[in-house]
C-alpha cells in the first residue's frame, strides 16, 4: 500500500518510462507471458544482482520468525506468504498500485520474490498492522540456502520506495544503513553577529565521522521551528571521510529559539536531528557537537 505521495522517487521514474514504453509497443497492459517476460528481464539488467550486493556491517543479526514461499504480490510493499499470510514490509513504502510507478513496483517485487523463500522478522511490538497483514522486515534467500538480503533495503536502494518510520513498531531503518551513523549535523548557528539576514551568516556544518565517502546528493536539511524551511544539497555532494560540508541559505532561515534541525536522505530515511537549540547573543558563537562514546552539544566559541 502506498502513501499517496508523490516523492522524488528518482531511479523509479526512469524505470516506470521504460515500463510504459513497454506497454505502448505491447499495445495494452493484458500483456502475454514473453512480454512480461522481456520488461523482468529489463529489470534484471537495471538492478544490482544478489551476488553482487554489499550490505556488510547491518547493525544487528535478524531475528526470524518464520519462513515461507512467496505466492501471490499485491503490491510493491505487500504479498503474500504459504502458511503465513499477508506481509506488510516495515517502515517502507511505494507508490500507489494505481500509478504507473506503483505498477513497476509491484513488478520488481514480483521480479525477486514470487515463488520464492523469503525470511521474515515479524514485528514483536503489534505483529499486524491495521488490515491484519504481518509487519516485516523480509530478507531473500541467498544462493547458498540462508538468510540473504533485507528486502526492505532493496526496495529503497533501487528506486522503488521511499523510508517511513512508522515509530510503533521495533524497527529503526537507519539500522540498515549503519553507515549512514557516522553523518551527523556537528555545528550549528542560529544567531550570527550583524543582520541574520546576511547571506551565508546562518549555516549549519554536516561532518563524515565514518571511514567511507557518503553521497549527500539530494539529501534535506529541515528546521522544525517557526517557519519550517527544507534546505535540499545539491546533486553530486559527496563528504570524504573526517570532511565536512557547510550549508547556507541567502537569507535567515534558523530560528534563534528552540530550533531543532533534521537531515533525511532523498528516500526520506532520518539521519540526524539535533534538540531544540537556542542563541541570544548574536555574536559570533555557535552550537557544536563534541567528539566522544556520547556526543554532546556545547555553545561556544567555534
Amino acid at each position: 500500500m502506498g502513501t499517496g505521495l508523490r516523492p522524488n522517487y528518482r531511479a523509479l521514474r526512469s524505470r516506470s518510462h521504460l515500463f510504459i514504453g513497454y506497454v505502448d509497443f505491447f499495445g495494452d497492459w493484458q500483456m502475454s507471458r514473453p512480454a512480461i517476460l522481456t520488461i523482468l528481464l529489463l529489470f534484471a539488467s537495471l538492478t544490482v544482482s544478489v551476488g553482487e550486493r554489499d550490505f556488510r556491517g547491518e547493525s544487528e543479526k535478524p531475528q526470524i520468525n518464520a519462513t515461507g514461499m512467496v505466492y501471490n504480490v499485491v503490491d510493491g510493499d505487500t504479498f503474500k506468504v504459504t502458511d503465513f499470510g499477508s506481509v506488510r514490509l516495515a517502515d517502507v513504502d511505494s507508490p500507489e498500485i494505481e500509478t504507473p510507478e506503483g505498477e513497476v513496483a509491484k513488478l520488481y517485487t514480483q521480479f525477486h520474490l514470487q515463488g520464492e523463500t523469503v525470511y521474515l522478522d515479524v514485528d514483536d511490538r503489534r505483529g499486524t498492522d491495521q488490515y491484519g497483514r504481518w509487519v516485516s522486515v523480509v530478507y531473500i534467500e541467498s544462493p547458498s540456502g540462508d538468510v540473504g538480503e533485507n528486502f526492505n533495503r532493496m526496495l529503497v536502494d533501487d528506486g522503488f520506495a521511499i523510508v517511513t518510520d512508522y515509530r510503533e513498531n521495533e524497527f529503526d531503518p537507519l539500522d540498515w544503513w549503519p553507515s549512514l551513523r557516522q553523518v551527523v549535523i556537528g555545528e550549528v548557528e542560529l544567531n550570527p553577529a550583524g543582520d541574520d539576514n546576511e547571506p551565508g551568516g546562518e549555516r549549519v556544518k554536516i561532518f563524515n565521522r565514518g571511514d567511507e565517502a557518503v553521497d549527500v546528493g539530494g539529501w534535506t536539511l529541515t528546521t522544525t521551528g517557526g517557519d519550517r524551511v527544507a534546505l535540499a544539497i545539491p546533486e553530486g555532494t559527496v563528504i570524504e571521510p573526517a570532511k565536512s560540508r557547510l550549508v547556507t541559505r541567502e537569507r535567515r532561515w534558523l530560528d534563534n529559539s528552540e530550533e531543532s534541525i533534521v537531515l533525511t536522505t532523498d528516500t526520506n530515511l532520518e539521519v540526524e536531528r539535533t534538540p531544540p537549540l537556542s542563541d541570544d547573543d548574536n555574536d559570533g558563537q555557535v552550537w557544536v557537537l563534541t567528539d566522544g562514546d556520547v556526543p554532546k552539544w556545547r555553545y561556544g566559541w567555534p
